[in-house]
């Protein structure tokens, strides 16, 4: 089939023009986990694919994997042209190869949202507002027993914090500074070097039999029998 042939030719898929559907749950089929969707007017398979990660996986020749064999129609035969997808039908899309999905989706949705969610659903489908009427008491039910807001504070003390400084790219000393410190790295290594020459002497000195303390500050001596009073105050 030409791309003349489809209701869109493969130059327009995956586009920002497309909607995804309304996802209204899962399904398995085989073992396998697949989303199901149900398209609405302008729905496009390949912007369902969009929002579920696909589009890292896939380009958008593909649909993002919508001409790959990943879809498949409601009874789980595969989907041959969803080009021609229709209004209130409704498809399935593998779901196990998602880059990310968040494990509590409607975990920021606050009693409000949700009952302004319900309302939405009842005006627009009363047949599928009774159909999903339990799963949304449930929410409303977890939401009003949750022991702490989306929007609360938490403190953490002081005594529990640990932070550790990441070496930046950049000196945070001004020029002075750091040539004050590369001075002081001179001075340490010329400190250095007068210690291992030191070291050199006392060698020489042991070599030559001079065992006497070099760290005398004052020695006197008397020779040839001199009478030699000290005062040692």
């Amino acid at each position: 089939m030409t791309a003349s042939e489809t209701t869109r030719g493969t130059v327009n898929r995956a586009t920002n023009v497309g909607n995804p559907g309304v996802l209204i749950g899962t399904q398995d089929v085989g073992g396998q986990p697949y989303a199901r969707y149900r398209a609405t007017n302008g729905t496009w398979v390949s912007a369902s694919l969009q929002e579920q990660g696909y589009a890292t996986l896939y380009g958008r020749n593909t649909g993002y994997g919508a001409y790959t064999g990943l879809v498949r129609s409601s009874d789980g035969t595969p989907l041959t042209n969803p080009d021609r997808i229709r209004p209130g039908q409704e498809y399935l899309n593998v779901e196990d190869e998602v880059v990310l999905r968040d494990p509590d989706e409607s975990g920021e949705l606050t009693v409000d949202e949700i009952q302004q969610l319900a309302t939405c659903l009842y005006a627009k489908d009363k047949e599928l507002f009774k159909k999903y009427w339990d799963e949304i008491k449930k929410l409303v039910i977890e939401r009003l027993e949750v022991k702490c807001a989306a929007d609360d504070v938490v403190v953490v003390p002081t005594s529990s914090l640990n932070a550790e400084a990441l070496v930046g790219t950049h000196p945070l000393l001004e020029d002075f500074m750091l040539l004050h410190r590369a001075l002081d790295v001179k001075k340490v290594q010329a400190e250095v070097r007068r210690a291992e020459l030191e070291n050199v002497r006392l060698a020489a000195r042991a070599l030559r039999g001079e065992d006497e303390d070099p760290e005398i500050e004052k020695k006197i001596v008397v020779e040839n029998g001199s009478n030699v009073v000290i005062d040692t105050e």
